[in-house]
């Protein structure tokens, strides 16, 4: 379990706030990569999808559970499937280590 992780299943012990169990299968992380970098080479945007990938992979679990966490019932409203898909996602740093090396690999193609 990883220190953000733990972090927030203990607040939610202390507090009795349920928080639900986040796990994102392999299959599901390569397709959300795959979206990723469609979208980057969509829009031409590989460099910068880069550059915002390493600034942002230090912190990526911190963000997916205080920014993402707390709106998933709003996105899962506006039909965001499965948001906490995308938590667990943040939350582990193979998968942005993975997206960078698919993006680098994309761009020199």
């Amino acid at each position: 379990m990883s220190g953000v992780k733990s972090f927030f299943k203990n607040l939610s012990d202390k507090i009795g706030w349920n928080v639900p169990e986040i796990d994102i299968t392999p299959k599901r992380s390569e397709e959300i990569i795959e979206k990723i970098v469609n979208y980057a080479k969509q829009w031409d945007m590989e460099d910068m999808f880069i550059l915002g990938t390493t600034w942002f992979r230090p912190m990526s679990a911190i963000v997916g559970y205080t920014v993402i966490l707390p709106w998933a019932p709003l996105l899962d409203m506006v039909g965001v499937s499965n948001p906490y898909e995308y938590v667990a996602f943040l939350s582990d740093h193979r998968n942005m280590q993975a997206l960078m090396e698919r993006l680098s690999e994309k761009k020199s193609t």
